[in-house]
């Protein structure tokens, strides 16, 4: 069984007004990203090894 492929993306959070030209309070993000290898001599392929990094992503405001 070969091991999944890489999966590369991103994601847009857009927020609007409660009223027109009433700026929406900032979220507070965090995204966690996870990674491991594979033991491509191992029988089926196994994980190895793992990485997790954390980062805060702060807020933008994008005028229209």
């Amino acid at each position: 069984m070969p091991p999944p492929t890489f999966i590369k993306g991103w994601v847009i959070i857009e927020v609007t007004g409660a009223h027109y030209n009433v700026e929406p309070r900032p979220l507070d993000v965090t995204a966690v990203y996870t990674s491991h290898g594979w033991n491509l001599r191992a029988n089926p392929p196994t994980y190895e090894g793992f990485a997790e990094d954390v980062e805060a992503v702060y807020p933008k405001r994008i005028k229209p």
